[in-house]
């Protein structure tokens, strides 16, 4: 079955942001938060260390007001056409500022159908295929209205937006269930740490807690080149992570290269950038193999978890952080790893604490994994449900 498709603004209104004066934004939450492009990832927002808030509230901004349900896609940026969101009732307060869309469903016409729509590889496609200039890359309010929905009755309608729901809301839960592990590892953390703060840190003294070499409980694997002729996007090969892939898990690009074996990475490892942000991140993507330019963390002490090995040198990357932006020198190297001198807790204390926080990130990469599994689902369910290629006209609703 193929279904004939309308123009997205036949089947729901497009509304655009308000131009905020960016000088008058705070980030002490005062006021209303703003769904900015920047805040906007795949699939969900990013409310971070970029959320801003206004304070400067007047009657003209009730039309800006965002609706738990309503859909925002950024128009502009190196990843436009893969950042999209969807407000839940967590999001609410919100106010949309320009270079941000959002779509909301008019009468007879699902908000979640809209959403599987949106939410799709179909969508990303289309707006490969229309988006304008190359260094800014940017899409207009006529494009997006343009883009083809197709014209399914209201009961399909029904199912397909309550099955894409569904997958939202998991994919969603993971996300804030390991947000929240985090959240709890780290306070434990930076506890256990000013529990120890006042010990005399002897480097003399290997077995006690002391100032010394990254080295003593680490390895640190580097990504290798590959060559850009053998890159492809589509899923040929082995998936290649690169810097701007940590942030999301989803590397865009693959690779048809024979690899070393010491560059596989795997869910759950650790990995660092080494250009621009020197942050690390847990991976929580597919197995893939690494680029140059990152750097791989792993623990050479039994007993002793990745995930805390990667606390304890986060302070050393921040401070490099710190004065390397900025500067002409915008990446860190080998010579940088190599002069990191770090609080290093006793070995017993190592295995002691790492047994307390194994469970949770272990967790925390069991739940990626999974959010991974449902968002490959969403991604080749969604699209068959929507053009008609699986038939749900005689299903019964989901619940």
């Amino acid at each position: 079955m193929i279904f004939e498709s309308v123009p997205l603004s036949e089947v729901a209104d497009i509304l655009m942001g308000y131009p905020f004066e960016s000088e008058q934004y705070n980030n002490n939450g005062l006021g209303i938060r703003l769904a900015r492009g920047m805040n906007i990832g795949s699939g969900n927002f990013n409310w971070d260390e970029n959320s801003r808030w206004w304070n400067n509230l007047s009657d003209d901004l009730h039309s800006y007001y965002l609706q738990e349900g309503d859909i925002v896609i950024g128009m502009d940026g190196s990843r436009v056409g893969k950042n999209y969101a969807q407000v839940c009732k967590e999001d609410l307060p919100l106010l949309l500022v320009q270079r941000v869309a959002c779509i909301r469903a008019k009468p007879g016409i699902s908000q979640d159908f809209l959403w599987a729509c949106i939410a799709s590889k179909n969508f990303e496609a289309y707006i490969d295929l229309i988006k304008t200039g190359t260094t800014i890359p940017h899409i207009s309010g006529k494009q997006i209205g343009e883009y083809p929905i197709p014209l399914v009755s209201e009961d399909e309608q029904q199912f397909i937006g309550r099955v894409s729901a569904a997958l939202i809301r998991k994919i969603r839960l993971n996300t804030q269930i390991n947000a929240n592990l985090i959240e709890r590892i780290n306070t434990m953390f930076n506890n256990w740490m000013y529990a120890h703060s006042s010990i005399s840190k002897d480097s003399s003294d290997s077995n006690s807690w002391h100032i010394g070499s990254i080295y003593e409980f680490l390895k640190i694997t580097y990504g290798a080149p590959f060559s850009s002729n053998l890159f492809n996007s589509e899923s040929r090969g082995c998936p290649l992570i690169r810097i701007r892939d940590l942030k999301t898990n989803l590397p865009q690009i693959y690779t048809d290269e024979n690899h070393p074996k010491q560059t596989v990475v795997s869910p759950g490892d650790i990995l660092v950038g080494m250009d621009a942000e020197f942050k690390p991140y847990v991976w929580l993507g597919k197995t893939g193999v690494l680029n140059q330019r990152i750097a791989k963390i792993d623990s050479i002490l039994d007993g002793v978890c990745d995930y805390l090995i990667m606390l304890l040198i986060r302070p050393e990357l921040e401070f490099i952080e710190s004065y390397k932006t900025g500067t002409t020198v915008s990446h860190i190297g080998k010579e940088d790893f190599d002069q990191m001198k770090v609080v290093v807790p006793s070995c017993e204390d190592m295995i002691s604490f790492s047994s307390t926080i194994k469970p949770m990130y272990d967790l925390i990469v069991e739940l990626g994994e999974e959010k991974m599994i449902l968002e490959e689902l969403r991604d080749t369910l969604l699209p068959r449900l929507i053009s008609g290629e699986i038939d749900v006209s005689n299903l019964p609703l989901p619940d």
